[in-house]
């Protein structure tokens, strides 16, 4: 021992203890891979071969645990030196935060069959609990291990320190973990030694593929090549070719268009290709009577690059296009130019539209009604909520049923943009009416007539497959809502999935972005099936084409776009000539398809019909697309930087120029770190103290974040009011109004604005409208008793001042009203 301590700071006592906490920290790690292996065989049916792949993987975790274990204890010997006698506590402290994170790293793997990396570091810490809290459970089983694990380490340690352990073992012990801790960097999975995806993450270890991956996003911000193209390299003339014309009656007036998102829905559950199919069996039929596009893909892993890739055949920024937020560069969407064509735009999904500032990319194309969970009376009621108090929002059944009490009062004489988001094939596949599905769910696997082994992926999923029928039985639903409209026959649906659904293992490395896609209506000549690949990109430019052809005098077709995609391919033949990269999750734009080739991890495959891929062995040809899939990035990353998407006008340069200058305002005044609510309270003491000025710029900053910020704008009006500019006030207090028409605060700014410009009838009149929402709300009934005292009708007011102070007999305003009242 003597020979290796004399060049460590540690004492004999402490260097024992540095020993004991080793040897635990290696025996737990092999011990928590059991745990995984336990978890994951528990809650999925894994390819055959998967125990060996685990029990291969057990060497090299024994050899990364080593390399660690070789790193902290040259760390503990820094800290020896440093802070003596906090070394070892600081070092476990560490150890003990290190296995919960992996510990909670598995849990989230056991759970959704994916490797949780990068794009972590790309959403919010309410984005990430919402999501964790959806695709992990938090009963014993999951909070056990957390506590376990970490005692086990602690009480370990103790045990080990107390045996006497020879000076030779612990020599031996330091130059076998040394040796071992050099082997890793040989023996670590390399995922060009894995066919699948599934494979590749069953061998890593959870945690150094969690902060390798970290380490490797960090790195490439600062590595970036620079961009040498043309300005605006995606920008160019209309030029899509009208497919759709030829295959659709020409109606007299432009038609509605309907779309159906559905949460999760891949390909691979929808008939042709279907492995888990059976059960969409309305889609399947409806599939039949459709345009329907067989060989279809999604852009991206997971939800936030599905709209701005269907709406605006967009680039994906960093993090997806949505997640530039405020900084979004100016862009087209086939909802702005509908929007701009005299289009009622509407978009309604039962859940929270903040999650990936869907609802900013929204605002941005000016749409006219954004119908979320906040918006839904207390006659619906919303999903289960899971173990934490967290709840997805409302179901589809509620959602497609409460979006026609809209629909019914737009007119059929308008034509509309009609967007449905689908929300229950989603983690963790909460649905009402259980019962039913239940039968439904057992109906349907009688019928399939499974294998023993079939049958089991089934039965190991049984909540997924009832909410996938739910799902299916919900758009049915939707379908038969259209069909009693009289405006049914000049509409298009248009139905997709966002993603394909995770926990079930993917057949190979495209199957995550497979998705299908059909067009049904009453407007159709004939069903057909294009077995040529398209993707969510050539959707937005597809549907202009077809406007501009069959509409062009009442369509505002922009003179440049900048379409990432083309015409969606009509081929009744297998083919393949698109350019789609994808993004795996957020931060990790990984995969890429050219033509018949794709590529992902280094790998090279060719794509084959019914969406499958074989791998190639082509160096050159993988290099030449890896070129090509290196050069969108650089291009990507710089347009969705630098705002060169589109030229912009007057007024957007004018716009540009003035967000610059707010983020400037935020810098020189250490506001940037703030949050929308910091901002606010900031903007409101401001505006108490008579600085408009400042209060508005940081009141526009915050509703740029956050635009259904009700009293954000509410306070915004107001110091316009105070500086009299009464019409622009008025404006924003009617834009709350229009976005939450139940919103009572929004009556009382109206009905003051009105008192200071002595229009008493109309602050009167607004106070009323406010008071019909609820007739209880006191500074309503404050409102409308001032406004009776200024028209001289005494009695009125004096009944309201007696109302509003039954109901809180300390109110200052009601009863500083009331002395006036008696006064005169």
């Amino acid at each position: 021992m003597k020979t290796i301590l004399n060049y460590l700071p540690f004492s004999e006592h402490e260097f024992k203890n540095v020993i004991a906490t080793m040897i635990t920290f290696l025996l737990l790690g092999l011990l928590i891979r059991v745990y995984e292996v336990v978890l994951v065989s528990q809650n999925f049916t894994l390819p055959e071969g998967s125990f060996m792949i685990y029990l291969k993987a057990l060497v090299p975790d024994l050899f990364l645990f080593s390399f660690w274990a070789v790193v902290l204890i040259l760390f503990w010997a820094l800290l020896t030196k440093v802070i003596p006698n906090y070394a070892s506590k600081n070092i476990k402290a560490l150890i003990v935060l290190f296995i919960i994170i992996y510990i909670t790293l598995i849990q989230y793997f056991g759970e959704v069959l994916v490797l949780l990396g990068a794009d972590f570091w790309a959403y919010e810490f309410t984005e990430i609990s919402d999501t964790v809290s959806t695709s992990v459970s938090f009963g014993f089983n999951e909070i056990a291990p957390l506590i376990f694990f970490p005692l086990m380490f602690i009480y370990g340690t103790k045990s080990l320190r107390k045996l006497q352990l020879s000076d030779f073992f612990q020599n031996m012990f330091l130059i076998v973990i040394a040796i071992c801790g050099l082997l890793s960097f040989l023996t670590y999975p390399s995922k060009d030694d894995h066919e699948l995806e599934l494979t590749y993450a069953l061998s890593v270890n959870k945690a150094s593929y969690f902060f390798g991956e970290t380490a490797s996003h960090l790195l490439s911000k600062l590595t970036n090549e620079e961009y040498t193209g043309a300005e605006y390299p995606f920008m160019k003339e209309p030029d899509t070719e009208d497919v759709l014309g030829p295959l659709l009656n020409k109606p007299d007036n432009p038609p509605n268009f309907v779309f159906i998102i559905v949460e999760g829905l891949g390909g691979t559950v929808v008939n042709p290709n279907a492995s888990y199919g059976g059960f969409t069996p309305f889609l399947d039929s409806l599939s039949s009577e459709s345009l329907y596009w067989t060989h279809f893909l999604a852009t991206s892993g997971r939800s936030f690059n599905a709209q701005p890739s269907i709406f605006g055949s967009l680039p994906y920024g960093n993090s997806g296009f949505m997640d530039l937020g405020y900084r979004m560069p100016e862009h087209h969407s086939l909802i702005s130019i509908l929007d701009d064509s005299g289009y009622q735009t509407s978009y309604f999904g039962g859940y929270d539209t903040t999650f990936d500032n869907l609802d900013l990319f929204l605002e941005r194309q000016g749409i006219d009604l954004l119908v979320n969970s906040s918006r839904f009376p207390d006659t619906y009621q919303r999903m289960d909520e899971i173990e934490g108090g967290f709840s997805w929002g409302y179901s589809d059944h509620d959602l497609y049923d409460f979006a026609f009490t809209f629909l019914d009062d737009f007119s059929n004489n308008e034509p509309r943009l009609d967007i449905f988001f689908s929300l229950n094939f989603h983690e963790p596949f909460i649905i009402p009416n259980t019962d039913r599905f239940d039968r439904l769910y057992e109906q349907r696997l009688q019928r399939l007539k499974l294998s023993e082994e079939d049958m089991q992926t089934y039965r190991d999923h049984p909540e997924l497959f009832k909410a996938l029928l739910y799902t299916d039985d919900s758009i049915r639903q939707l379908i038969e809502g259209y069909k009693q409209r009289q405006d049914f026959d000049n509409t298009i649906f248009i139905i997709t999935g966002d993603h394909r659904m995770v926990p079930i293992p993917h057949r190979d490395r495209i199957d995550r972005y497979y998705v299908p896609f059909m067009i049904y209506s009453p407007l159709l000549k004939e069903s057909k099936q294009f077995k040529g690949v398209s993707s969510h990109l050539d959707v937005a430019p597809t549907l202009t084409a077809y406007l501009s052809a069959n509409f062009e005098n009442e369509i505002n077709i922009p003179d440049q776009v900048h379409w990432l995609g083309s015409e969606l391919s009509t081929s009744e033949e297998f083919v393949s000539n698109k350019k789609i990269p994808f993004m795996r999750t957020k931060n990790n734009m990984a995969d890429y398809l050219s033509g018949e080739y794709f590529v992902s991890d280094n790998r090279l495959y060719k794509l084959f019909e019914g969406m499958l891929l074989g791998e190639i062995n082509d160096p050159n040809l993988k290099d030449r697309i890896y070129q090509e899939f290196e050069a969108f990035k650089r291009t990507n990353r710089y347009v969705t930087t630098e705002n060169k998407l589109i030229e912009l006008n007057e007024t957007q340069e004018r716009e540009f120029l003035q967000l610059n200058n707010e983020i400037q305002f935020l810098r020189d005044k250490n506001l940037t770190e703030l949050n929308n609510s910091e901002l606010f309270y900031i903007a409101r003491d401001s505006a108490f103290n008579s600085n408009y000025e400042y209060a508005q710029i940081l009141l526009r900053h915050v509703l740029r974040r956050s635009p259904n910020f009700h009293d954000a704008r509410l306070l915004h009006g107001r110091t316009m009011a105070w500086s009299g500019d009464y019409d622009n006030a008025i404006s924003q207090f009617k834009e709350v109004m229009k976005r939450a028409p139940d919103y009572q605060d929004t009556y009382s700014a109206l009905s003051d604005v009105f008192y200071w410009q002595g229009m008493q009838e109309k602050s009167l009149e607004h106070a009323e409208i406010g008071l019909a929402i609820d007739n209880t709300y006191l500074p309503l009934i404050y409102r409308k008793a001032r406004s009776f005292y200024m028209l001289g009708r005494k009695d009125s007011a004096k009944f309201w001042i007696n109302k509003g102070l039954n109901l809180d007999p300390d109110n200052t305003n009601l009863r500083d009203l009331q002395v006036q009242l008696s006064e005169n």
